[in-house]
């Protein structure tokens, strides 16, 4: 990922032919140099711009609401500062920023026309921006307390209260008034190393920086202040926005999706387990003697089977319980009815029911007289909520 930095000098009117100094960086290297907007825009490489206006045309202050409710920031703003500005607050443009776990707000001010003529070359060169800020709220970041910046016409001065915009001329007067806290020491940068000041020593940076060096070193897109609010939301960061909420669904999709088909197959399983353990527990009342039992359906198919080997009539009993199975087997499978105990015995089967309703008793017993089978219900009972049915079968 590679930011472009773009440095828009104090100039009333910008056109595409101005020159502007700018700084890419493109992982660990850094270019810089200086251009015309025309010429910037040919650079296809980079996937965020970032613009820098000039400290002379930005006003940064630092307020403290006591609001709660959203709506009413931007107006309370506004009321703070009507007195405080020597411009019609119609004529600004007004963007704020709360500090995080503070009820200060960050606020910059700039001329609304000069910012939209700005924003139109920009938008005719088709340089789609990622951010503006400005070189004032850019240096409050820096690591420095106090750092005096010489650039092409003015100085830059950071104070651990705020940033000044110091026209050379008033330098000297200005430092004076700060003398009473500014320190011995003060860190400079700047071209001109023979610069002095009255009881202040300059200590020139170790590295010595470009200004948009010293300003982009600490630039980070989540705290800095961004011109580029309500109607001028930048579409990049729109875009990012949108990417992002439609991850976010996406994501919350897939995980109801997931917890969905996670629910269906414990769902299954605890079905599947409950029908394996209703096996079981009908072969064994059945075939008592079998100690061991792997699957019930193929040791109960092989049961059968010996039966029908040993005993003559077992095949009346294949023929019974099929007659039985195929019309019982819905109500089995649903877990309306369940089979408790069968006995064989002179060509008869005795069958002991358990069903949740008498209604269900009724519909098998005619079901299985459908099946032309002879069908005496011996005796049957309600006992907590379900009823108890005993079917003597025979075949016609």
């Amino acid at each position: 990922m590679s930011s472009l930095f773009i440095q828009i000098p104090v100039a009333e009117i910008l056109e595409p032919e101005t020159e502007c100094c700018w700084l890419k960086h493109n992982d660990t290297i850094i270019t810089e140099g200086c251009d015309s907007l025309i010429t910037l825009s040919t650079d296809n490489q980079v996937s965020e711009i970032v613009v820098v206006l000039s400290g002379f045309k930005v006003a940064v202050h630092e307020i403290t609401l006591a609001v709660k409710k959203r709506k009413q920031i931007a107006p309370a703003i506004a009321y703070e500062l009507e007195e405080q500005l020597a411009a019609d607050l119609e004529t600004c443009y007004i963007v704020y920023q709360n500090l995080v776990g503070k009820n200060q707000y960050q606020v910059a001010i700039v001329d609304k026309t000069w910012f939209e003529s700005l924003l139109a070359v920009f938008t005719n060169l088709k340089l789609s921006l990622s951010a503006v800020t400005s070189e004032n709220i850019l240096l409050q970041i820096h690591a420095l307390e106090w750092l005096l910046i010489q650039t092409e016409g003015y100085f830059l001065l950071k104070t651990p209260a705020t940033i000044y915009n110091i026209d050379p001329q008033n330098l000297d007067y200005f430092m004076q008034q700060l003398a009473a806290t500014c320190p011995a020491e003060l860190a400079y940068a700047g071209t001109n190393p023979q610069l002095k000041l009255a009881n202040i020593k300059l200590v020139e940076l170790e590295q010595q920086a470009s200004l948009l060096q010293l300003l982009s070193i600490n630039y980070n897109s989540k705290q800095s202040l961004n011109f580029l609010q309500g109607a001028y939301t930048s579409k990049t960061h729109s875009k990012r926005k949108i990417m992002l909420i439609l991850a976010s669904l996406s994501f919350v999709g897939l995980f109801a999706y997931t917890g969905f088909a996670w629910w269906q197959q414990h769902t299954l399983q605890q079905q599947n387990t409950a029908l394996i353990a209703t096996r079981v527990q009908i072969f064994s009342q059945n075939f008592p003697k079998t100690k061991r039992i792997i699957d019930p359906l193929v040791q109960m198919r092989n049961q059968v089977q010996k039966l029908q080997q040993t005993q003559p009539q077992a095949g009346q009993v294949i023929s019974l319980l099929a007659k039985v199975a195929r019309v019982a087997g819905d109500a089995l499978q649903a877990q309306t009815l369940s089979l408790e105990k069968l006995d064989f015995s002179l060509a008869k089967l005795s069958l002991h029911f358990t069903a949740q309703s008498l209604d269900i008793i009724g519909d098998l017993e005619n079901s299985l007289m459908q099946q032309g089978l002879i069908v005496n219900v011996t005796s049957s009972k309600a006992e907590n909520n379900q009823v108890q049915a005993v079917f003597i079968l025979q075949g016609q």
